[in-house]
């Protein structure tokens, strides 16, 4: 089940937000955790497809060892490892937001103070301050 506010579906709708990526409207910042998990893809067409986006990136964080330790603190928020690495490095790389479509992990993040967490259309509404709250 998605949430509904206005007629979008917050979940389902990320290419507004892609949309934003790719006009430079927003910065996308990449992780060496994402380098790991696209390159265990099997699939060369999604593997490739996500690689694309890399090269929109303009940071890529590396999982240090400050990145590991927050992503160890994180995980007691009942968030798995390589989750955990992303959130870390959106941390730790100063991202305003984290963006994803997964529902129980966007639970967990919402829970945590450290970082933002949105659906894709929701940060879209973020990033053009369509609500004042």
């Amino acid at each position: 089940m998605t949430s509904r506010r206005h007629g979008y579906d917050w979940k389902q709708r990320p290419n507004l937000f892609q949309q934003k990526v790719r006009a430079f409207a927003c910065e996308l910042l990449w992780s060496s955790t994402l380098d790991f998990e696209n390159a265990q893809n099997p699939f060369d067409e999604r593997r490739h497809a996500i690689g694309q986006w890399r090269s929109l990136a303009t940071a890529v964080v590396m999982a240090d060892a400050q990145v590991i330790y927050l992503a160890r603190e994180t995980m007691a928020f009942g968030i798995g490892e390589y989750d955990a690495l992303h959130v870390a490095s959106a941390i730790v790389g100063k991202a305003d937001m984290l963006v994803t479509t997964d529902d129980r992990f966007i639970r967990r993040l919402r829970q945590f103070d450290k970082i933002k967490a949105f659906f894709p259309v929701e940060a879209v509404a973020f990033l053009e301050n369509w609500y004042e709250n």
